[in-house]
């Protein structure tokens, strides 16, 4: 028995020391001066997520200590440019973005799974985004990681009670606008977690 727990004692300590290290990081990085967080973009099927997650993040990052153009007027500078969805993002430069945006930097974000499944025994919520950071004067990627955050469960007892429970769950979280909020602050905690400070 104490042979199982050092096993999975040394197992957790290697996940901790994967979810530390950045997906890249540029060598002899410097912490920009002035950063925009762009609209996310969403490989999704739910409509809340990218916003969701930009908030979020938006939100987290300030404990880094960038200085952090606010999401409404980065929004904006864009809509005044005719930039109205993050897939239009692709048609500008990073230099132009710059320009328009007066910064140094740029966060593009892509959440790539948003979901929350309940099947009567089966449970599962996850969510999975991917975060770039880009010097609008070099164009050159910065930092770039990828983290995802999952709850799942299979219930043997008790299934009509459970199942209930989820689904009252799942609205609820639909009505206050809040969906996942738990996994998402984690994806976002754990990302954040290997951009240097400034």
């Amino acid at each position: 028995m104490h042979k199982n727990k050092i096993i999975i004692l040394l197992f957790l300590l290697m996940l901790t020391g994967c979810v530390l290290k950045p997906k890249y990081i540029i060598q002899n990085y410097k912490p920009p001066q002035k950063i925009s967080i762009l609209p996310f973009e969403n490989y999704t099927t739910d409509f809340d997520a990218p916003i969701v997650v930009r908030n979020i993040f938006a939100q987290m990052i300030k404990n880094k200590n960038y200085t952090i153009k606010s999401l409404d007027e980065t929004d904006n500078i864009l809509k005044e440019n005719g930039i109205t969805q993050a897939g239009q993002l692709n048609s500008i430069s990073y230099s132009e973005l710059g320009k328009i945006l007066d910064v140094d930097a740029v966060i593009y974000g892509k959440v790539l799974e948003f979901n929350y499944i309940t099947l009567g025994i089966y449970y599962k919520r996850a969510v999975r985004a991917n975060f770039k950071l880009i010097n609008t004067h070099s164009g050159e990627l910065l930092w770039e990681d990828e983290k995802v955050s999952y709850t799942q469960k299979i219930v043997t007892e008790k299934i009509a009670e459970e199942f209930k429970k989820q689904l009252i769950e799942k609205t609820v979280d639909k009505i206050l606008k809040s969906p996942l909020i738990e996994e998402t602050q984690d994806v976002v905690r754990w990302a954040l977690s290997t951009l240097p400070d400034r």
